[in-house]
């Protein structure tokens, strides 16, 4: 299994598909997490002075935020509008209604996961098209063997994308964002 494993992990790194899905990781990481600083730097600031006549709630903006985005950072609660929320929360993304922002948990949930398909897509049917599966196969090795070996150097091909995404995002944040 190592050595398929190793074959595997060799082949798709010096493949295009892999730079392709480092570089889309990158992307869409880093615009996320600059998507996020525009956001809290334009964040709703706490009033000056108290207000008698009307009462608002402020909550401050998560500074987590580009992790799983919260809603309500961007808006002004008003005690007695019966859980109405200003419309500064009512942006919303048609076509992908559970996914407002180009948070983390948008990237790893879809984008990491079409990452994931255009790296394997040909694991097996590419070794049955050259022929090699057939070679593989004929020489004893089991069938679980083969394909324990491709999911573990996929996997770790896939993560490795997602682990250089998160860390230019961790990057940008730090640097950039609410404590930088």
């Amino acid at each position: 299994m190592i050595r398929i494993y190793n074959k595997e992990l060799l082949t798709v790194i010096l493949s295009g598909r892999f730079v392709c899905a480092l570089a889309a990781s990158l992307l869409l990481f880093s615009l996320g997490s600059w998507f996020f600083v525009a956001d809290f730097a334009a964040a709703p600031q706490p009033p000056p002075h108290r207000s008698t006549v009307r009462t608002q709630i402020y909550k401050p903006a998560d500074p987590l935020g580009f992790c799983l985005h919260d809603v309500e950072a961007k808006a002004w609660i008003t005690p007695g509008s019966q859980g109405q929320v200003s419309a500064a929360t009512q942006e919303r993304n048609h076509l992908l209604p559970p996914y407002e922002y180009l948070d983390w948990a948008f990237l790893v949930s879809v984008a990491i996961g079409v990452v994931t398909i255009v790296l394997t897509f040909s694991a097996i049917s590419g070794e049955k098209e050259d022929g090699t599966l057939r070679q593989i196969l004929s020489n004893g090795v089991p069938r679980t063997t083969v394909y324990l070996g491709k999911y573990l150097a996929y996997f770790a091909v896939s993560m490795l994308a997602l682990l250089a995404g998160a860390l230019a995002s961790l990057t940008i944040v730090s640097v950039f964002g609410p404590a930088g």
